[in-house]
C-alpha cells in the first residue's frame, strides 16, 4: 500500500507545473557546485539514478549544475543521446567515448520561468551498449 502511494505521488510530481511550451534558451543565473556520479559494468544490468536537489528557486531563476560522469569500467564508454521530462531541463555535453578510468560532464540547465511549487523532473542519459539510462532526478521548490 505505501508503495502505491509513493508510485502516485511520484506520478504527481512528475506531471505537476510545467507549463508546456518551448523554453527560450537563457543564460543560467546561479551554478551550483560538481556533482560526481560513477558509471561501472553493472549499469547494463540494473538502473543506477540520483538525485539532484537544488533547493528554494524564486520563479524565473535557471539553474546550472555539473555533472561529472566518470567511467570505472574496463571498456570505453560512450553517451549516445539523453531525454528530458519537460522542456525546462537541457543537457549539454561532449559526445566523445570516455576512456576506462576517464571522465565527462555533463552541464544541465534547469528553468524555472513559468513554474511553481515543488518539481521534480528526470534527465535521463543513454549510453552505447547499456540497456538502462542514469537517471538523474531533479528536485526543486519553486516560489
Amino acid at each position: 500500500m505505501l508503495r502505491r502511494i509513493t508510485y502516485l505521488l511520484a506520478v504527481i510530481l512528475l506531471c505537476s507545473s510545467c507549463k508546456g511550451g518551448s523554453a527560450q534558451h537563457a543564460v543560467a543565473n546561479k551554478v551550483i557546485d560538481l556533482r560526481t556520479v560513477r558509471i561501472d559494468p553493472s549499469l547494463g544490468e540494473r538502473p543506477i539514478s540520483d538525485t539532484i536537489r537544488l533547493g528554494r528557486l524564486r520563479s524565473g531563476e535557471i539553474i546550472a549544475k555539473t555533472i561529472r560522469i566518470e567511467n570505472h569500467s574496463d571498456s570505453p564508454l560512450v553517451l549516445t543521446h539523453h531525454q528530458v521530462g519537460c522542456g525546462c531541463l537541457s543537457a549539454q555535453y561532449d559526445r566523445k567515448p570516455i576512456v576506462a578510468g576517464g571522465s565527462t560532464d555533463v552541464v544541465m540547465e534547469f528553468d524555472s520561468r513559468t513554474m511553481y511549487g515543488l518539481q521534480l523532473k528526470t534527465l535521463n542519459l543513454f549510453f552505447a551498449e547499456k540497456d538502462q539510462p542514469l537517471k538523474i532526478f531533479v528536485e526543486a521548490e519553486v516560489e
